[in-house]
């Protein structure tokens, strides 16, 4: 998360820059900095013009990327319940996985997280692949710990919780047999034997519709 001061700087910085170029540049009505660092993040954060359409209403200031304060968007971080901060268009793109263009288009079901939450699930997920190299017989323990457990408690465990977590994510909370989103979505085993070291392809994201006709014929719909 950036603090206020660094964006006070950032601000101050940029303010400094504008100033300089309008000793370069001469106005009928002068506009002040901070008008003009306004205007600037305004059509870049409100509007689909591309930067270098921006530029070029802005002449003789070079690249407007140093002038581009963080944006506060409306989505919610899954993590800490915070709203997510963007620094650039490329970055809500890393974040949302849609085009600036298409921003209209983010689901608002998805789990998304900030950068600091990220990077700390990020971190967790490194730790974890670090205690199975090292600590492999702790592994091995738990996994047969985990294969004794009744489904239902299973399922209740933060293993497969976090292993469904990412199963959905990797198939982009999407049925697989009919591509339905924006619905209820399962994490069904191709294989119980599976259970406490499943791999992605041991696992199917299916629909409520495609799960129930699964366990009714005991095949997937074609």
């Amino acid at each position: 998360m950036i603090s206020s001061e660094t964006l006070k700087k950032r601000i101050a910085r940029a303010e400094r820059e504008i100033e300089k170029w309008q000793k370069q540049v001469k106005f009928i009505e002068k506009p002040s900095s901070q008008e003009i660092i306004y205007e600037i993040n305004r059509l870049y954060w409100c509007t689909l013009e591309k930067v270098s359409v921006i530029e070029d209403q802005f002449r003789n200031l070079g690249p407007i990327r140093r002038f581009i304060v963080p944006h506060t968007t409306a989505y919610l971080c899954a993590r800490c319940n915070t709203k997510i901060m963007v620094t650039s268009r490329a970055n809500f793109e890393a974040i949302f996985k849609v085009t600036w263009k298409e921003q209209a288009n983010v689901r608002k079901h998805l789990k998304r997280y900030c950068e600091t939450c990220q990077s700390a699930l990020d971190e967790e997920e490194h730790r974890e692949k670090y205690y199975e190299f090292y600590h492999p017989l702790e592994m091995k323990k738990e996994t047969e710990r985990l294969k004794k457990l009744p489904y239902s408690e299973y399922l209740e465990t933060p293993h497969w919780k976090k292993v469904r977590g990412q199963a959905l994510r990797r198939f982009d909370y999407t049925c697989q047999v009919c591509n339905s989103k924006n619905t209820t979505l399962h994490v069904h085993h191709r294989n119980y034997d599976c259970r406490g070291e499943e791999n992605w392809k041991d696992l199917l994201v299916l629909c409520d519709k495609c799960h129930e006709l699964f366990h009714k014929n005991g095949r997937l719909a074609k």
